[in-house]
């Protein structure tokens, strides 16, 4: 009966659209609560301090974007992160955490040294706090992985009562 349950189950494909997901996400908001601060977050590696300070000054003066277009072929330039969403225990190491939750929306870093020879910036694009519902934008997969499991529970739920409508059940016992 399992295997006949698992196969009947995987054979069938669920069709949603958009409308679907955000239909879903409003009958179920609360479940979306977050249990934990989220943060996203825009951060970027330098191995020369002096290319980090114009990369900040240059953020502050334009934008994140235009910031990294300018220097993301620099030979100074590690790597960078953009509209990184983390919750406050995905941050580290402590000191980032620190800056981190310190931030306002939209400001950006002091100059950071979390590693030796490494130069970070970090700039905080928003912040989620925990028991706060985040736009379904934010939580848009994790909604749509719910959804879909509500479908096949739906499914598991029918196929089981058409099994049971459509068979005589028969427990045996010792």
């Amino acid at each position: 009966v399992s295997i006949y349950l698992q196969r009947s189950l995987e054979k069938e494909s669920i069709r949603y659209d958009m409308k679907d997901l955000e239909s879903f996400y409003e009958v179920n908001k609360n479940d979306f609560k977050l249990f934990a601060d989220r943060y996203i977050i825009n951060r970027v590696d330098f191995i020369n301090e002096d290319k980090a300070v114009l990369f900040r000054n240059t953020v502050i003066e334009s934008d994140w974007k235009k910031a990294l277009n300018m220097f993301s072929t620099d030979s100074a330039y590690i790597r960078s992160y953009e509209k990184n969403l983390l919750h406050d225990y995905e941050i580290h190491p402590a000191e980032l955490y620190r800056v981190v939750t310190s931030l306002y929306p939209s400001e950006v870093s002091i100059l950071l040294s979390l590693n030796e020879g490494m130069y970070s910036i970090v700039q905080v694009e928003q912040k989620y706090l925990k028991d706060s519902t985040p736009p379904f934008e934010i939580v848009k997969s994790e909604v749509e992985s719910r959804f879909l499991k509500s479908q096949k529970d739906q499914s598991y739920r029918e196929l089981m009562k058409d099994l049971y409508s459509n068979n005589e059940i028969e427990i045996k016992t010792r």
